[in-house]
């Protein structure tokens, strides 16, 4: 079996209007929510297998829960980034 180590934790800044405030998006949450999403969807395939078509309905439905989670996440981290300078991209 192999282990992986655990994904990195990264931090975005969020800055909300009136740039105030800002709060911290954790982007290794992204990578949990992929995680969930791929064993959840592994599931459902076993399941539609087996032949339990409602077990493998129901866990097709968190797998793309996850993923819809994973890119709200990426996505606000995205717009929360700072813009990169075109010589910054080596």
């Amino acid at each position: 079996m192999l282990v992986c180590a655990p994904p990195a934790r990264r931090r975005a800044v969020i800055r909300t209007s009136g740039a105030t405030r800002a709060r911290a998006v954790d982007i290794g949450d992204a990578s949990l929510q992929l995680e969930q999403a791929a064993h959840d969807a592994r599931v459902a395939f076993d399941c539609i297998a087996l032949g339990d078509l409602d077990r493998a309905h129901t866990h097709a439905i968190t797998a793309r829960a996850a993923i819809d989670a994973a890119v709200t996440i990426v996505a606000v981290a995205l717009e929360s980034a700072p813009p990169v300078a075109s010589g910054d991209m080596d």
